[in-house]
């Protein structure tokens, strides 16, 4: 018998696995953005922070009464610590002491008193600084012509010999002191102080008038001070430097308190 013939099963061949072509990605554009430098005068614009609750914390906007406030309180309180270490500055360097509460206690006025080594009275020193920038961020202080004649009659009612006047420009080493004219005859005629010489004749240099305006009509009641200017208008005898300045009530003699405590050594 014969038996049918069964033929074998050839085995498939396994097709290759063809990926799909990927699609390509559309990638969308990004924004080109041009960053331009910020301008130091503009005003900061207040941005809020963006709420992630109903418990957020929200923030005032800058241009508020309570932002308006919260500004001044701590401008206020860091003129006050200048203030007061200008004042601590000052009376270690001419060896006085910085008088506490000036501007609130009538019986004593001044910012620092300072003693003479064989006179008792002294005199009395009133400091003013400087926070503000103009001209090409260049420091400028307010002098008000009011300050002198003020100075004078306190320095009179506390029985000291004369007052004087010292401005500070920020960030700035060099302190100006601003004497009047007849207290300077004073001290080369009657103390004879050190750098009499000098200090004689820087006092008879032409002074600059500051009382009126650049029409030269109307008078000031003060003026901005640089302090490029006071360097510019400075002379230079024997080494000592200075420069007159006319003020409404009196020419006063300013000059760097390098020099002023040089020349107070002796008293």
């Amino acid at each position: 018998m014969l038996l049918p013939i069964i033929e074998e099963e050839k085995p498939k061949k396994k097709q290759k696995y063809k990926p799909k072509p990927k699609r390509a990605k559309i990638r969308k554009a990004k924004p080109i953005v041009v960053k331009t430098p910020r301008d130091p005068n503009d005003p900061i614009r207040y941005v809020p922070p963006k709420k992630k609750d109903s418990n957020a914390r929200t923030f005032p906007p800058i241009t508020s009464k309570e932002m308006l406030i919260k500004t001044r309180k701590e401008t206020n309180a860091l003129n006050k610590q200048r203030s007061k270490s200008m004042e601590t500055r000052i009376a270690k360097i001419l060896g006085g002491r910085r008088v506490p509460m000036s501007g609130a206690a009538s019986a004593y006025k001044g910012d620092v008193e300072v003693t003479f080594n064989n006179n008792p009275r002294g005199y009395i020193v009133e400091c003013k600084l400087s926070a503000q920038l103009k001209n090409a961020l260049q420091p400028v202080i307010r002098i008000d012509f009011a300050w002198f004649p003020k100075l004078a009659e306190e320095a009179k009612n506390m029985n000291k010999v004369f007052g004087i006047f010292i401005n500070h420009y920020k960030d700035y080493t060099d302190d100006y002191v601003w004497i009047r004219h007849g207290i300077v005859i004073k001290l080369i005629n009657q103390y004879e102080v050190l750098f009499s010489t000098e200090l004689d004749k820087l006092s008879k240099v032409p002074p600059i008038d500051l009382r009126y305006k650049l029409d030269g009509i109307q008078l000031r009641t003060g003026i901005e001070m640089l302090r490029t200017r006071i360097e510019q208008d400075m002379v230079t005898i024997d080494s000592c430097s200075g420069v007159n300045y006319t003020l409404p009530d009196a020419t006063y003699l300013v000059i760097k308190i390098s020099l002023f405590r040089e020349i107070m050594k002796g008293l």
